[in-house]
């Protein structure tokens, strides 16, 4: 053989090795994410969905960790999460979730009612709780209680006096009517006030959707019309305190905003923990057609996180109490609401009302 042809027949086989390596590295590339049920990319990045009420907690643990955050409301995740065959189906990389655990257990309701195999897995335990508190001027409480509410304040009387006239009910007749609110039950934590309110009117937090209908559909409607009333994105506490007794007399929210009573030092207005008492609990959990609960337990952990949530104000295990929040206040173990798929058919009757 010429020295040309073994000249040629050697950069033959350079080309042919050049082209196998090319392949394999193709094939390793395209593999990265092949593993990944949730659609997550395949340099490790998860894709984690929150809600907006706690954007700035999320954007702060992705710049520590490989977690881009999707800002999303609760409803619009459950609604997608309840009806997707695969994980191919959802808009966009999801692989994690962090909410209240009600909104979980409603898709994993819905989704075992439509014989849809499972695409959520292990939720983590609670990393971050707040209770559902009752904020309340002062002398509203005061004329509440040598009123209708006969010296304890409490959800149903202060809801069955919503909309009446303060002369009415034993107050000023100059404050007007009476109004009260309760945080966007369509938001994470509002879902968790919304069933506490309901556990107050029915005294006990084990009800059902067939309870709905014993009045208390009625005794949430005037306080759907104060909560809806002005289309301000501020917190419900912060608009009370801000607009006064004319704007709320009291609203329903948890103990992470409520804290601007004491934050503001308003001697004026009291934060109480009414019966049955409620609880906020924040998890993670993983999505996908093979859901990585490593992932979720690893986000679960991560410290920029928890104190990004402790310092809005959730009580999360081994950190500092944010300013405002009662060291003395103990919170029950059980969150006190029903399971989330009543929530969520509560939730669909007030947005109906």
């Amino acid at each position: 053989m010429s020295d040309a042809a073994r000249r040629a027949v050697a950069l033959g086989g350079a080309i042919a090795m050049i082209g196998v390596a090319m392949v394999a590295r193709n094939r390793l590339d395209d593999s990265g994410g092949s593993s990944d049920g949730g659609g997550g990319e395949s340099n490790g990045t998860r894709t984690l969905v929150c809600p907006p009420e706690l954007e700035d907690a999320c954007m702060a643990v992705a710049t520590d960790a490989d977690v881009e955050v999707r800002i999303e409301d609760p409803t619009a995740t459950a609604d997608a999460l309840s009806t997707a065959r695969r994980a191919a189906e959802l808009d966009g990389d999801t692989d994690l979730w962090l909410t209240t655990k009600p909104w979980i257990e409603s898709v994993q309701d819905a989704r075992k009612r439509t014989n849809l195999r499972p695409l959520l897995g292990q939720a983590t335990d609670p990393i971050a709780r707040s209770p559902v508190m009752l904020v309340i001027y002062d002398d509203a409480a005061a004329a509440l209680e040598s009123g209708p509410c006969q010296g304890a304040i409490g959800w149903r009387c202060v809801g069955e006096a919503a909309d009446q006239q303060w002369r009415d009910v034993g107050g000023d007749p100059t404050w007007g009517s009476v109004k009260i609110g309760l945080t966007d039950p369509s938001s994470a934590s509002g879902l968790v006030v919304l069933g506490g309110a309901g556990g107050g009117f029915l005294g006990s937090a084990d009800y059902a959707s067939n309870d709905f209908d014993g009045g208390l559909v009625n005794w949430l409607q005037p306080m759907v019309d104060d909560s809806s009333a002005a289309r301000d994105p501020r917190p419900l506490v912060t608009r009370m305190l801000t607009g006064g007794r004319g704007t709320f007399a009291a609203v329903g929210a948890t103990e992470v905003t409520a804290r601007e009573v004491a934050k503001a030092r308003r001697d004026d207005v009291r934060v109480l923990m009414p019966d049955p008492q409620a609880v906020a609990s924040l998890v993670v959990v993983p999505i996908g057609d093979d859901p990585d609960d490593g992932a979720a337990e690893d986000l679960a952990g991560e410290d920029t996180l928890l104190d990004a949530l402790a310092t809005q104000g959730w009580r999360v295990p081994d950190h500092d109490l944010a300013e405002g929040i009662d060291p003395a206040l103990d919170l029950p173990r059980d969150d006190g609401v029903p399971q989330g798929a009543v929530l969520r058919a509560l939730l669909d009757r007030w947005t109906g009302l």
